[in-house]
């Protein structure tokens, strides 16, 4: 007997089991079963990135980093915030992540205003623990939502004042805080302490 079609399974079968009627019928099966597998996870990679997952599927990754994305956000705006948290994972809970969140979900300028740091032991200056923060605007999303997300990432200590700039007005950007480290990089994410 003779079999035409010879697949990646069954091309690894001894030559007397794939000139077998029920042999090539039974190993067939299998073959379409990790066939289908095999498809799935070779296109895996896509899956993982957010601008060719979809959006399901990028939703679900948002929440992986620890992104609210209960919120109606736009396709285009949800895999901005996706792609954003991901780049900005190592400054989680830095001035700089939040002003990069801020800004993919909304769409608009932010400027964060505080006055912490890292600094060597008494050099530190006073600290009201008041974090201040303008944006140009929310977005398709509530004040509620913008505060849900700026509470994952201020210490639960702070005080935020949230105030919205008006749209033709430029956004002032407040000088970075200080680091302890004068080497370090802005890229780099901070190390930590001992």
């Amino acid at each position: 007997m003779s079999i035409a079609r010879r697949g990646w399974l069954l091309e690894q079968l001894p030559r007397p089991m794939s000139e077998d009627e029920f042999a090539y019928g039974f190993v067939s099966i299998f073959e379409d079963i990790a066939g289908s597998v095999r498809n799935r996870v070779t296109g895996f990679d896509a899956y993982l990135d957010p601008g060719l997952a979809p959006p399901d599927f990028a939703r679900w990754l948002g929440g992986w980093l620890g992104l609210p994305l209960t919120s109606p956000l736009s396709e285009e705006r949800l895999r901005a915030l996706v792609r954003t948290g991901g780049t900005l994972f190592a400054w989680r809970g830095t001035k700089r992540a939040l002003e990069g969140l801020l800004e993919a979900v909304t769409g608009g300028d932010v400027a964060i205003a505080d006055a912490g740091g890292v600094f060597r032991e008494g050099h530190a200056p006073s600290n009201d623990g008041r974090v201040s923060i303008t944006m140009s605007t929310t977005g398709v999303l509530s004040e509620d939502d913008i505060r849900a997300l700026i509470a994952l990432d201020v210490p639960a200590n702070a005080s935020v004042e949230l105030h919205l700039a008006p749209n033709d007005s430029p956004i002032a950007q407040e000088p970075t805080s200080s680091i302890a480290d004068p080497d370090q990089t802005e890229d780099e994410p901070p190390e930590d302490l001992p």
